[in-house]
Parts: C-alpha cells; structure tokens; sequence
C-alpha cells in the first residue's frame, strides 16, 4: 500500500498514520476527508500496519512488517502515560538498537517530570551500549540535553548543546559527502531546546548546514517551536 505526497506536512501524516489511528480516530476521519489522497494509507495503517516512505521515490522491496514495531509504539506512547510501563516496552524490544534509541526518546519524553529517572535511564543505556558509534553518541547528548534543560541547569545545557550541535554538523556533512543523508535520532530535540534555551547557537548550526532536506526538516523544527511559544494565550 502507498500513497504519493509532495509536501512535508502530508508526508508526516503517513508516517504517523498508525498512530494517529490509535490515538483519535476523529482525527484520523477529518484527516482522511479533508486528504481523499492519503486515506488508503491511513487505512491501511489501522492495524498498526505502517510502510517504509520517501519523498520522490516509491519503496521498493518492502519488508514484512516487524512485530517489534508496535511494542517500539506502545513504549512511546506510554512514556506520556507511564514511565514504568514504557521503559519495560521499550526493553522488550530484540534489537539491541532499536531499544536504545527507543529507551532514548522515552528518556527524552520523561524528562520534564521525571528528570532523575530520565538520567538513570541515559547512564543504563551508556552502561549496556558499547561501544557507542557517533550517532548514538549524539542521541545521549541530547537526552542529557532534555534532563539539563528540564532542571534548570544553564551551564551544563549550554556545553551539550555544543557539543551535541558540533556532532550533529559534523554527521551531517559526512552525510552529505557520501550521499547516506538520513534523520539522525536526538538532532530534532536538539533544536527544539537549543532554539528555546540558547537561540544563538541553534540558529548559527542550522545556517552552518548545506541545502538538503535535513536543514529543511530542521528549521521547519525550530519555526514550529518558535511558534508554538508565541501562541500560547497571555492573561
């Protein structure tokens, strides 16, 4: 099952689709009327049924769907629930990567309530993964970064965010020269509380990258941040 989009808004869409049915099938309805165009592939994610998608090309050699998928699903959306029951989904998880990068954004999403228990999850998953490769090494930094940010502690978030920018530039740029540019887990997060916390540094890192759809992706991240501040009601 596939669906054509042209645009980065539909694009995300699809990618959510079976979560967005799981969560508000309302939505999922209005969507599906108002996108005659993507309601196949809203349907077709149902079941939490989800295909691998890209922007200008068709998939090809499609995989099975991976069972592990949704329990990865069921950790995230619990981490808004319960951090227990998230953590011991996301640990269920078989790939050792998977179910760090999974631990990761539970750790990331737990971290403005629960930041000592986000931390101790960081230092289980530093302690269990090594050795730790550039891209997991960034996605540590910024949960550390999320934990720094939800504590209030200025200077250490101010050296993570360096740090973990630095990283992500670099990641990138090696990326581009060659030709395997794709979205790095913790970068978004990253960007989000950098343009918040330390807006300087944030917007000199996303002007340092070259044209690509990364950078579009991520100053789109930081817009959406930006604007969200700015439309919450005063008074």
């Amino acid at each position: 099952m596939s669906a054509k989009v042209n645009n980065a808004i539909d694009a995300a869409i699809l990618h959510f689709g079976a979560l967005i049915n799981r969560i508000d099938t309302e939505l999922a309805e209005q969507l599906k009327s108002t996108r005659p165009e993507l309601q196949p592939a809203l349907d077709y994610a149902k079941d939490g049924r989800q295909s691998m998608g890209k922007f200008g090309v068709e998939p090809k050699n499609v995989r099975p769907p991976d069972p592990s998928g949704e329990r990865g699903a069921d950790a995230l959306i619990f981490s808004h629930i319960n951090p227990d029951v998230a953590i011991a989904k996301a640990e269920q998880l078989p790939d050792d990567d998977k179910r760090a990068r999974t631990m990761l954004e539970v750790a990331r999403t737990i971290a403005a309530d629960y930041p000592e228990r986000a931390a101790e999850l960081i230092v289980e998953i530093q302690r269990r993964n090594k050795p730790i490769d550039d891209e997991l090494q960034l996605n540590l930094i910024s949960a550390q970064a999320s934990v720094a940010a939800a504590q209030d502690k200025k200077n250490e978030l101010h050296e993570l965010l360096q740090r973990g920018l630095e990283a992500a530039y670099h990641i990138i740029l090696e990326q581009q020269r060659t030709d395997t540019l794709h979205f790095v887990d913790g970068v978004a997060s990253l960007v989000q509380i950098g343009i918040q916390n330390d807006p300087n540094l944030t917007i000199s890192f996303l002007q340092s990258l070259s044209p690509s759809d990364t950078k579009a992706a991520l100053l789109l991240e930081a817009a959406w941040t930006l604007s969200k501040r700015q439309s919450i009601p005063v008074g």
